[in-house]
């Protein structure tokens, strides 16, 4: 309240005493919002314990939808937090949109006066959706600098988010301190947000055009859906100053493409974030595969002569270690493939690393690779597992053999050297 009359969203109902029952009554009412009013407001008659829930009357769907919004943004934002605390693994671009959510869902619910149904403080209630419009931008701009690839594109999101950061830190400082109330700097705040638009259409059309994935894509297309819809809403708006019994415009109002246009738009974000996890995750499962390529055999799933060499350059670089250097050679491959076929040899080289890797201790470092065709090779990192890690193999070999897994005698030849520590 400010000067005589109310600032923010208005939510006004009054008493009619018992007098005046049975008689006709004239009410006069003059609603505005800067130079024209965006609501369509409808009187009714109520008992007048009931009346602080006329804002829910045809808005239960709203209310029911928006509600749960808050709540799950709510939810994501904490999640993401606490793993940033926890795990130390932040996403900023899931916290940003979860923010936004629920600013823009504070909006339509303030919007629609539901916040006088919600809370019993005026002055919370009537600036709610001011409040909450001119903060929505900041974590936008910031998610859609997350989204971007080009470095470019992403300083300029971010230096936009930073703008309106500041413009909204000296706006509650004026709200809060000076006593200038926000809503007397609506048509300001919503010039900076066209600037904010012009500078979004100029880098995502002119500085950074190119769809390079299905993230950037969806986003821009909730973008342009949206920015239509709501430019509709605006028009019809505008056009009911001149026009204020206007049927078409009337209803074209009624209908609320403001509504529509945030839920495409969230929907649009949400699925852009989406899309941008699942690539992420693609991505990293093709570095995964191709990392484990380039060091394992795709045949029996063992380490490779490129990674083993490594291994044996790396222990050569360590002389004070005592290992033990095993190589194997399957017997009988050339008699595989040329009697009973390709099949038949794979299975016999596969038979002998699964043999040999099942002797090879998993808590001392040591490792077995395939060397190449038919040869094998272990690296035993402690000397004094020999006897037993050779136990091991004879019993794995002489089971293969016995079970007559091949039309052929299995056997397997081997030899080992070590390595004693210079230490020693």
């Amino acid at each position: 309240w400010q000067q005589g009359r109310t600032l923010g969203d208005d939510f006004v109902y009054f008493t009619l005493p018992a007098r005046y029952y049975g008689n006709s009554i004239t009410v006069h009412v003059e609603q505005k919002e800067a130079y024209g009013s965006s609501h369509i407001t409808d009187f009714r008659l109520l008992n007048s314990e009931n009346a602080r829930l006329y804002p829910m009357i045809h808005n239960q769907l709203y209310f029911l939808l928006y509600g749960t919004i808050i709540i799950l943004s709510i939810f994501t934002f904490v999640t993401s937090i606490v793993t940033q605390l926890t795990r130390r693994e932040f996403a900023p671009a899931t916290a940003m949109l979860s923010l936004f959510c629920f600013l823009i869902s504070v909006w339509q619910l303030s919007y629609r006066r539901m916040f006088y149904v919600l809370v019993n403080n005026q002055l919370v209630a009537s600036t709610a959706e001011f409040l909450a419009l001119m903060l929505a931008p900041v974590p936008l701009f910031f998610f859609i600098a997350e989204l971007k690839d080009r470095p470019i594109a992403r300083w300029l999101y971010r230096s936009i988010s930073i703008a309106l950061i500041i413009y909204d830190v000296i706006s509650l400082s004026l709200n809060y301190v000076q006593n200038v109330h926000i809503v007397n700097r609506e048509n300001f705040m919503y010039g900076f947000m066209i600037v904010a638009l012009i500078l979004t259409l100029i880098i995502e059309f002119v500085i950074d055009p190119h769809e390079k994935n299905l993230s950037t894509k969806i986003y821009r297309r909730g973008l342009l859906i949206s920015a239509i819809m709501i430019l509709i809403q605006i028009f019809a708006i505008a056009l009911r100053t001149f026009f204020p019994t206007n049927l078409v415009l009337i209803y074209i109002q009624r209908f609320d493409f403001s509504a529509f246009a945030v839920l495409i738009f969230m929907a649009a974000m949400s699925a852009s974030i989406f899309a941008r996890f699942q690539h992420s995750i693609e991505k990293q499962a093709r570095e995964e595969q191709t990392e484990f390529l380039a060091y394992h055999d795709l045949l029996t799933g063992l380490y490779n002569r490129t990674y083993c060499e490594e291994q044996l350059d790396d222990l050569d670089r360590h002389p004070e270690m005592s290992y033990a250097i095993f190589f194997f050679d399957s017997d009988n491959l050339k008699k595989a493939n040329d009697n009973y076929g390709h099949k038949t040899g794979d299975a016999l080289i596969k038979e002998t690393a699964r043999n040999i890797k099942s002797a090879v201790p998993h808590d001392d470092g040591s490792f077995v690779c395939r060397w190449g065709g038919d040869e094998f090779l272990m690296v035993l990192k402690n000397v004094d597992h020999i006897d037993h890690v050779e136990s091991k193999l004879k019993k794995a070999f002489a089971a293969t053999n016995t079970a007559g897994i091949f039309p052929f005698i299995y056997s397997v030849s081997y030899g080992y050297a070590v390595h004693q520590s210079k230490m020693n």
